[in-house]
This record gives structure tokens, sequence and C-alpha cells, in this order.
């Protein structure tokens, strides 16, 4: 049984990856994590560190269990769980020099064991087990049962690259797909012969599809009439920004790197220019269009920006900004994400209902990357593909401001500076007004692989400055929490205090 159209069941794009066909967003170019090709080995290969990553009590049960000696001298007597660990010192580190042929029997052994500890965990009620059960030698019948997972396990696992799809945040996708499996074999009647314990199997296609629930396609083409947009670019982060961050973010220019675009998935900029401009007013209401005269467009097409929506509700969309050429064109940025706690961080909390009481408090900004207030330079790091002519864009706010700051234009350099917010990699602007004039985003779009560290850390300085996250008290990833009351932590956008 196969999907039709299989290039169909991908529920779209992560603001990681994307194909360059139709409208989704990027910061680096990476594997699709939506629909990428996977043999057994690599399945196997990737098992561990995922379960790790996962940061759960089995993960915790995992990293436990896999340190354990054998004891030789115990042979299990149980017919079935606990079952004992099938194989000891295959977590050990891998000596180099192996063959491909060693290092895949290595990884599928550490499959099995993780496979054999996932059962056993769920025989348990999700609790540990006692480590001398697992430590024996298995009896006979586990044996068989051990036995039993590998056949599994390698009748599962196809030697050739093969196609997986990966649901969405929601799990729609997930859901969908599996509800059209099992009403085709529903439709069937497959079944297995009396006398055979083997499955004929069949050659029906399942087709796909995504009319069911909106969300099974959440990005969609730029209709600006749907995109809901908060906040008008008036919040100046500089003040809480470190200085390598203040000065990515007054001039991402100074990020360039050199760079081969003939491998980079770029947007496909396809929309309509009426689309675009209705965009373009709809981002001057809010104040936050932002007019140059700079051709983009002709100059650096790569960096061009791409809008499209990602479904919401039945009536609006969130705006994403597909700046994957932008983004590759741009060196990483270092910041405080990657020393952001997670959920399970603060699962281990313990209360004496006599004596204590636990306190949750959340302070939050709605839609805070459309409060940033943006400089010029990156005002046109946002810059989409068309031009629009003076008549055009008459009576927009932006286009007075731009007649204002072009009139006032003067060539003392004590009162202008050196230009260091301007657009340094364009030529100067003359006296005559530009007749066309292209539109840009004048805050940070969601989508700017920078993005992220920018609001965390100008977030938590405007939370320090208040007396909020104080080193103490504060949980973060990369040193341990040394507070006894107050327990205080960056994007899980809570404060715990007793």
């Amino acid at each position: 049984m196969s999907y039709a159209n299989r290039e169909e069941i991908s529920e779209g794009p992560s603001l990681c990856n994307a194909s360059k066909d139709g409208p989704k967003a990027v910061l680096h170019p990476k594997p699709d994590l939506f629909q990428a090709e996977i043999s057994f080995h690599g399945w196997c290969r990737h098992l561990v560190t995922s379960v790790f990553r996962t940061r759960t009590a089995f993960g915790a049960f995992v990293r436990h269990a896999i340190q354990l000696p054998r004891d030789g001298s115990k042979v299990s007597s149980s017919p079935a769980f606990p079952v004992p660990i099938p194989y000891f010192g295959v977590f050990d580190r891998m000596p180099s020099g192996l063959s491909l042929k060693r290092r895949s029997s290595i990884h599928f052994r550490r499959a099995v064991v993780l496979v054999v500890l996932a059962l056993n965990f769920w025989w348990s009620g999700n609790r540990f087990i006692d480590d001398n059960l697992l430590r024996r030698i298995p009896s006979p019948s586990q044996k068989t049962i051990i036995r039993r997972v590998e056949i599994f396990m390698q009748v599962d696992g196809p030697s050739i690259p093969s196609l997986v799809v990966a649901s969405g945040r929601r799990f729609p996708q997930l859901v969908a797909r599996l509800s059209e499996l099992s009403s085709a074999l529903t439709a069937i009647g497959a079944q297995s012969g009396p006398y055979s314990h083997t499955f004929q199997g069949c050659n029906q296609e399942v087709e796909v599809n995504n009319e069911v629930i909106d969300e099974l396609v959440p990005y969609r083409s730029l209709q600006a009439s749907r995109l809901k947009l908060v906040g008008s670019g008036n919040w100046d982060p500089l003040p809480f920004l470190d200085d390598n961050l203040a000065m990515a973010f007054t001039n991402p220019d100074c990020l360039f790197r050199e760079c081969n675009f003939s491998e980079v998935p770029l947007p496909k900029l396809d929309d309509p220019p009426a689309e675009i401009l209705s965009l373009a007013k709809r981002w001057d209401d809010l104040d936050l269009l932002h007019l140059h005269p700079f051709c983009v467009p002709e100059l650096y097409p790569e960096q061009c920006v791409k809008i499209f929506n990602c479904y919401k509700n039945r009536d609006s969309d969130r705006q994403i900004g597909d700046r994957r050429g932008r983004n590759f064109n741009e060196q990483a940025v270092s910041g405080p994400s990657k020393c952001l706690p997670m959920g399970p961080d603060i699962l281990e909390l313990f209360l004496d209902a006599q004596r204590q009481r636990l306190s949750l408090s959340v302070t939050d900004r709605s839609d805070f990357y459309h409060q940033f207030r943006t400089s010029p330079t990156r005002c046109i790091s946002n810059t989409l593909h068309v031009g629009f002519r003076r008549e055009e864009l008459e009576g927009t706010k932006a286009l007075a401001k731009f007649d204002l700051a072009h009139s006032s234009m003067k060539s003392d350099r004590l009162k202008i500076g050196d230009g260091l917010l301007g657009a340094s990699r364009f030529p100067p602007l003359g006296r005559k007004r530009p007749g066309i004039l292209y539109p840009a985003f004048a805050s940070i779009l969601q989508g700017d692989h920078g993005g992220v560290e920018y609001a965390c850390q100008s977030h938590a300085g405007l939370l320090s400055s208040y007396g909020l996250l104080m080193r103490d008290n504060r949980l973060v990833a990369n040193r341990p929490y040394r507070g006894s009351s107050l327990l205080e932590g960056l994007k899980l956008s809570t404060i715990f205090s007793r």
C-alpha cells in the first residue's frame, strides 16, 4: 500500500527548511524536517540521541540502564518481564577504524537495547526497574522475546533509504494520514490466510486528502487581507542588547560572508504586484512600512524576501518572511537561545502543602517581533521583490516620511556622521526624487535567523531592569539552579515563587 503523490504529504516547511516551490520560510539549508529519506542504519544510529533529547523520565531511565554492568552469576527465572538488557558494552565509545558493517551492527544492537528497555518501562508503569533484574542473564523464554524483537526490527528496516514523513507541531498531518490508512485497510478488508502467518499485501494507493481540515495546508500564498498584524515597531531594544547583538541588529550587513547561491533553495518570487501593494499598505497602517529607492531585486536578487501566510484560524493567518537567501548570506548569530531552559527542568518541584504554596506568574509581550524599532539598514534587509511608482504609494505615511528625510539630506559629515545606519552597499542618493520605491518591513520578520536571539536578550534585559531574572534565581541550561524560594526562567515565560 502506498501514498499517491507523496510529495504532497508534507505539512510544509519549518523555519529551518523548505522546498523551492511554493511559499515557505527558511533559516539555514538543512535536510527537510517534514519529508526526508532515512535508512534503517541511519534510524538506529540516531535513535539513542533522539531518546536523550526528549529529556523525559524514559530518557533518564535509559541513560541509567545502559551504564549497568552484566551480572554473569545470576540467570533470570522470569518467563517474560522484566526482560534483562540483551547486550552490554555496546554503548561504550566506538573505536576508530571500524568498518561500516561493524558500525551498523553496533548501532542495531543499541536500538534493540532501547526497544527492550521501552517494553520494560511500559510494563513497569513508567517506573524505574531494579538494577539487578536488568543485569541478569536472560532466561530461554526471554531470549526468544529478544530474538522476536530483533526479527520485527529487521523486517521493518529496509536496507535502502525510504521516505519519512514527520508530523507537524500539533500532529494534524499524522492524524490525517493514519486515518486515511485505516480507512483504506477497512475498505480493502485486508486479512491473512488461514494456513499462513504471512500477509499477502496489496497494491492499493491511498489518496491524500488535505481538505478535511484547514490545518493540513498551513502554509499558503500571500493573501494580505487575511494577515493578522499587531505592533507598530516603536520599541527600541538597543538599551537591552549586548554589544555583539546590538551591532548585528543595527547593521546586519556586518554579518555578510562569501557564499554560493547555486545550491540554496531560494524562494519563488511569484506573488502578484497588486497583492504586494496591498500588503505594503497593511504594513503602512501600523507604521511597519519602510520605503527606499535601492534596487535590491536587480543588485542583490537572492536577498529579496517573500511573505506568505501561515494558517492561524478560519479568519486570519500569521505572517512569515521567507529570507532564505538573506539568511544564507549572513553569518550565524550567537545569542542566549542556546541557554534557554526546557520544560522538564521545572518538573521536580516539591512542596509541603502544610507550610508552602506555589504561585505562578507569567509575563509576555504580544507579537513581540513586530514591536521592534529597526534601523534603515535592517529594514532594507527585509525588501520585497517589486518596486512601485510614487503615485501608487500616494497617501501612505511611509512615503511622507521618505520625502521628509530626502528633502532634509545634508552633506555635512559633522551632522550626519559616516552613515553607519545607512545602506552603504548602494550608491548615494542624488537630489532628484526617485520615481520607483521598494517596500520593506520595518521590524523583525518571523523567519529572520537572528530574530530569536534579539528577542530573547532584549526581553531578558527588559525584565532584569525591573529586578527580575536575577542570576541566583534564574534557571538556564548551562549552569545549575542555586535559588531556594524563587525560580525564574526566560522563554518558559513563567516566574515561580513560594
